[in-house]
């Protein structure tokens, strides 16, 4: 018994013997043997597979064949091949086998056995040098898609053919062939014993890529847990979304599950295209394994029957294929046919290697046989969409009523060729190509969607949001099902901010770019009992970093300055070196992107000061061992920060190890924000907090904003900022850094999300245009290299977290969010002028979380 099957399956199929998966195919046929049984006596090749069947008067003996050697994998006695004897369809040299799970199976006629496959010459060893020779040839004559995955197989033989002799430990080849496989990033290359070890060569793509970085932050090292998390998750929202709270399905079938979301619209999700009712025990015959064929795709079309009954009636559906790992092709084609009315082409598929170019197979789909189902359909697809699920994401993308929306799919279409191993392991191999209409190959790309968004986001989970089903819902103008109107949001969030005892908050919903509700609550200050207000300025931490990116791109479009600017250029009065990377220059958009190498140290937390004394606050208090006077002055602060043995140098100020460099690593730093606010200034004799209150605050309407707080209007007094020690909250006295542009911007809750409205439009507001739509974009977009943990990108100070860009802040006294969602047009901000993270345990946290949440989803209420 094999762990998958061979040429003819997608992964994840009941395991089969390989010459059973093959008879299988003909299961569905309803044609009749024209050709007496003489003509299946002989030997036959199927060309670029490495597949050779012969058939004598005993019966049956399949080969599988290399330039390096061959192994015989199976025997069937002539008893047992009744029914492949009478569907087999012999036309002069060849044979076709017609199948309902996937393309048909074609064999060439040979005048003989190959030498190799004789008897005498057959490979069955433990030698480890036989068996890695064997895999090597196996990819270098059956392999399509080197040059697609930039694979120099040549340069993998010679890099680790010396590494095995003929007492390699089994472990040890395992290792070596993991290494030798593992830069493929394709979901259908793998080895196994079957038994102890399996490995893969999957590409880190939709969940795998977030669960890849869950592990990596958390050092965790059983995905298990993780994946179970993310389903958890994924599947509590879509339920959110239903007012039914739960999904149907046909009778145990977990494959195909359905249900109606608001506004009549259905949804459908497939998550897998072959196990659509479980068997007790596997096929133990040829003809039980036939029959199992057949019963699965009969099956499917009652499920879809069944299925179709109760949505037929929608307005518009939603398909979810984001978890699809792959099945029979034709199942696939089978649903998409339920959505079609009439045949349509809509891909090709053909065996592609080194020793073989096959002809072009044309894949269709079929009418409908019933009355299809013609309303909008909207497929939601992404990185574990693979295999199967990609072909029947390429069905549906031939249909005009569908639209696909999501991430590429994996990128891995081919069906899985496997090899057994003359030592008793098997691996698995891509030999087949598919294509659009236009010759396009969608290997290693996957299929593109016609509307690019995040489907795996944790981010959406702390919204409670399911951003692909938002979007269509929004886009049909139907109101989600776990969404508030702004009556209810004020009642709740009230009613959760009570239960914080944080004295202030004030927040603006934005939805279609405009404000849609604003609110302040509680107090700015306990002593005075004055009101908060949406217009009451809070100092919002590093969100200040976002604005501060504003104006300094501000700069970059006048050509004062440039993204590859380099410290050293801007004439600074102290010196910043790595003395890790002497060579590369540390640049603006290094600063910007948090790839500087500079970390924060125990200095950095020692420079804040309070206000009126210039005093350290964490020294005064007793919270750090900190030097009381303050060095307040930037350059003097950056100076003492970046030379050994001065007042600031406490600890390392850059990055240790092999990354240590510019540009190698992300590492988010609340100095190197300063400093590149620092820079620009240096650089260009300017004060960059003036110059962004004449060109960004000032013609954005941002009349309750300022960096220095005494330039606030002195008739809208600053919040007042408090902390909780235990349960006990405290007055925080003023206070800054030397630092300042990293996090010391004083806004209101309506100048925020005025600012967030402007970025989101493209950089203009009112028709006043602070940065231009080129600028913005860049800004918003990945400008890094480096491997981001924290996000999903980092722009210049910006950052996107799945489907939400944006920023955050939190300082001793105030916690700060600014999220939009481009997609659902939806977004807010939030200020609170309290927080227990600083000194306490961040237990109001979670009751935090569910007002941002509730905030959020008040956007999508609004028509």
């Amino acid at each position: 018994m094999t762990l998958f099957t061979t040429s003819l399956l997608k992964p994840n199929l009941l395991a089969l013997s390989l010459a059973t998966v093959f008879i299988t195919a003909c299961g569905a046929s309803d044609k009749k043997n024209s050709s007496p049984e003489k003509a299946l006596e002989g030997v036959w090749l199927k060309p670029g597979y490495g597949e050779i069947w012969q058939f004598d008067q005993q019966g049956l003996q399949i080969y599988q064949y290399n330039q390096y050697g061959c192994l015989k994998t199976d025997t069937h006695k002539n008893g047992t091949l009744k029914d492949l004897k009478t569907l087999a369809q012999v036309s002069g040299e060849q044979l076709v086998i017609a199948n309902r799970i996937t393309s048909s199976l074609t064999f060439e006629k040979q005048p003989t056995l190959p030498t190799p496959c004789h008897e005498a010459n057959l490979l069955s060893t433990n030698d480890a040098l036989v068996t890695f020779d064997y895999v090597w040839h196996a990819f270098n004559d059956y392999y399509a898609f080197f040059s697609e995955r930039n694979i120099d197989w040549q340069a993998q033989y010679d890099q680790y053919r010396p590494l095995v002799s003929a007492t390699t430990s089994d472990q040890d080849l395992a290792e070596i062939l993991r290494a030798m496989i593992e830069p493929f990033g394709d979901s259908h290359v793998w080895l196994s014993d079957s038994k102890t070890f399996g490995v893969d060569a999957s590409p880190a793509k939709g969940l795998t890529k977030e669960i890849a970085r869950v592990m990596e932050q958390e050092e965790m090292e059983d995905p298990e847990p993780v994946l179970a998390y993310f389903r958890h998750q994924i599947e509590q929202q879509t339920l959110n979304q239903l007012p039914s709270a739960k999904m149907s399905q046909y009778e145990e079938s977990e494959a195909v599950r359905w249900a109606t979301l608001p506004g009549n619209i259905g949804y459908l999700r497939v998550d897998n295209l072959s196990d659509f009712y479980d068997t007790d025990s596997e096929p133990a015959s040829i003809d039980q394994t036939l029959s199992y064929f057949d019963a699965q795709m009969d099956y499917l079309g009652v499920v879809m029957d069944t299925m179709m009954a109760d949505l037929a009636q929608t307005d518009a559906m939603v398909i979810d294929l984001r978890f699809n790992e792959g099945g029979f092709d034709q199942a696939g084609q089978v649903i998409a046919s339920y959505f079609n009315d009439q045949e349509r082409l809509f891909a090709y598929k053909f065996v592609d290697n080194r020793s073989q170019l096959g002809e072009k197979t044309a894949l269709i789909i079929n009418v409908a046989k019933g009355v299809p189902y013609m309303q909008p359909v909207y497929v939601i697809i992404g990185g574990t969409t693979v295999s199967a699920g990609e072909v029947m994401t390429l069905a549906f993308d031939a249909l005009p009523h569908a639209t696909l929306i999501g991430e590429p799919t994996n990128g891995a279409l081919s069906d899985i060729l496997q090899f057994n191993l003359p030592n008793g392991w098997q691996v698995g191999l891509s030999n087949e190509r598919y294509t659009d209409l236009q010759g396009q190959s969608i290997e290693n790309v996957g299929v593109m969607p016609d509307v690019n968004m995040p489907v795996y986001s944790r981010q959406d989970f702390n919204y409670n949001a399911n951003t692909p089903i938002d979007y269509v819902l929004r886009t049909l103008n139907v109101t989600p099902n776990n969404s508030v109107n702004n009556v209810e949001l004020t009642e709740k969030v009230t009613e959760l901010f009570a239960q914080t005892g944080i004295p202030g908050m004030s927040a603006a919903v934005i939805q279609d770019n405009r404000i849609i509700w604003q609110q302040g609550l509680g107090v700015n200050n306990i002593e005075t009992q004055q009101a908060m207000t949406a217009n009451t300025p809070v100092n919002v931490g590093s969100i200040s970093k976002a604005v501060l990116a504003v104006g300094i791109m501000q700069q970059v479009e006048q050509g004062n300055v440039a993204l590859s600017d380099s410290l050293m250029s801007a004439n600074l009065p102290f010196s910043v070196q790595n003395p890790q990377d002497l060579d590369t220059p540390i640049t603006l958009q290094h600063l910007m992107t948090h790839t500087s190498g500079i970390i924060d140290n125990l200095g950095y937390l020692c420079s804040y000061y309070i206000y009126d004394s210039s005093l350290s606050l964490y020294g005064t208090y007793g919270l750090a061992d900190c030097p009381l006077d303050v060095s307040t002055d930037p350059a003097t602060f950056y100076q003492q920060y970046f030379t050994p043995g001065e007042k600031y140098h406490m600890d390392n100020v850059f990055v240790t190890g092999d990354d240590s460099g510019a540009g190698k690593q992300h590492v988010y730093s609340n100095v190197a924000a300063g400093l590149a606010g620092f820079m620009v200034e240096q650089r260009l004799n300017i004060n960059l907090a003036q110059s962004m209150k004449d060109t960004v605050f000032t013609p954005l309407g941002m009349n309750d904003t300022a960096w220095l707080h005494t330039e606030l209007n002195p008739e809208n007094q600053k919040a007042t900022q408090y902390t909780f020690i235990d349960d006990e909250l405290f007055e925080v006295p003023e206070f800054s850094y030397p630092t300042f542009y990293d996090g010391d911007l004083n806004t209101s809750a309506q100048d925020l999300a005025r600012f967030l409205i402007a970025i989101t439009q493209g950089g203009e507001l009112d028709g006043k245009r602070v940065l231009s739509e080129q600028s913005v974009k860049t800004m918003l977009s990945s400008q890094t290299s480096a491997n981001v943990l924290d996000f999903d990108t980092q722009g210049l100070f910006w950052f996107w977290q799945g489907p939400f860009v944006g920023h955050t802040g939190g300082d001793p006294g105030t916690q700060a969010v600014m999220h939009y969602n481009p997609y659902t047009q939806s977004g807010y901000v939030m200020l609170l002028t309290g927080e227990d993270n600083s000194l306490a345990d961040g237990k109001r946290n979670a009751t935090i979380g569910h007002i941002t949440q509730l905030l959020y989803r008040a956007g999508l209420a609004h028509q």
